[in-house]
């Protein structure tokens, strides 16, 4: 589990070839104690959980009661569950748990073009067009004052047209200028009014448009535990034999619960996750440090959601009463 172990390379008989925090602390209590090491991958790919039918348990923890081997390296939660079989050593650090999911797709920038305003306001300026146009129009042709009603031989009929007005309020808002001005004052206040607005309306949006063609902003759906048992679109994986596995599997109610009912439990030696291709539809839920490797990694394809949970202590295992686990944690 990456940063703590890095596999290499994996022979046939399970020793592997490792780099990691882990080995580092290994070679130093190597050199310190005098003792040479090698590593292996446990049997069965497991960290180590209760088994039903048997005494011991699977994975790494099972193979430390056997005596298969004598130290168990690795980011190990201390739980009480496998306190009663191993021994642990000094804690390492803390760790949690954390979620592991795809990153969405980048929304098209094609309709960025009206981001810089809501809905509403789109629809309050369409408002704002026709309701400009229907009171200029009005003023106008009900005004005693203006070149139609007055008969100047210099009077339009556009001046008492409504379609006139509409469209001199929409090539106003697109910088168009318009065909013809009214000659009642009170029909040209009311376009004097709308072009101040426009002038503000333009300002207002130039500066947040600007701003939304720079930046793309990518909207991430699942940031918490509870954001993931929420929804549908992506289904969480978790690993047999963890300690979130444990976890789950006695879980008897709250978000944990609900997890546990939705989350795929997947072997490590038959499968991964992230499984290669990228899925869309899958979520990792493991260590955090780990998931935080793989999402740094792969930072066009990932990201680590907000929220850690199920914090536990890392420790090196043991097994029960070996005489060399008090020279370890001396070191």
């Amino acid at each position: 589990s990456s940063p703590m172990t890095i596999f290499n390379r994996t022979f046939s008989n399970k020793t592997v070839i490792l780099n990691g925090m882990a080995v580092d602390i290994l070679r130093y209590l190597a050199e310190k104690l005098d003792f040479r090491f090698i590593t292996k991958d446990s049997d069965d790919g497991n960290w180590g959980s209760p088994q039903a039918d048997s005494e011991f348990y699977n994975g790494c923890v099972g193979e430390l009661q056997r005596g298969t081997v004598h130290i168990g390296a690795g980011p190990f939660t201390k739980t009480a569950v496998r306190d009663r079989v191993i021994d642990y050593s000094t804690a390492l650090f803390q760790e949690s748990n954390g979620i592991l999911v795809p990153k969405p797709e980048r929304e098209s920038r094609l309709w960025n073009l009206f981001m810089p305003f809501t809905y509403k306001v789109w629809l309050t300026i369409i408002g704002t067009i026709v309701g400009c146009s229907l009171i200029a129009w009005l003023f106008a042709f009900f005004s005693p004052f203006s070149a139609f009603n007055l008969g100047a031989d210099y009077a339009v009929a556009d001046e008492v047209w409504l379609k006139e007005y509409l469209w001199s309020c929409i090539g106003s808002f697109l910088q168009q200028g318009q065909d013809f001005y009214p000659f009642a004052m009170s029909a040209r206040a009311v376009l004097a009014s709308w072009w101040f607005f426009i002038v503000i309306i333009y300002a207002i949006y130039s500066g947040v448009l600007t701003s939304f063609l720079t930046v793309t902003v990518t909207k991430y759906p699942i940031k918490t535990l509870d954001d993931l048992v929420t929804q549908t679109a992506v289904t969480p994986y978790v690993r047999r034999g963890t300690n979130l596995f444990d976890l789950l599997s006695n879980a008897q109610s709250g978000v944990y619960k609900q997890l546990a009912e939705q989350v795929v439990l997947y072997d490590p030696d038959v499968e991964s996750c992230p499984s290669n291709p990228p899925r869309a539809d899958q979520a990792c839920v493991e260590d955090y440090s780990a998931l935080l490797a793989i999402a740094l990694k792969n930072c066009t394809q990932y990201y680590v959601a907000n929220e850690q949970f199920n914090t536990g202590t890392i420790a090196f295992m043991f097994p029960e009463d070996a005489p060399y686990a008090d020279l370890f944690n001396f070191q």
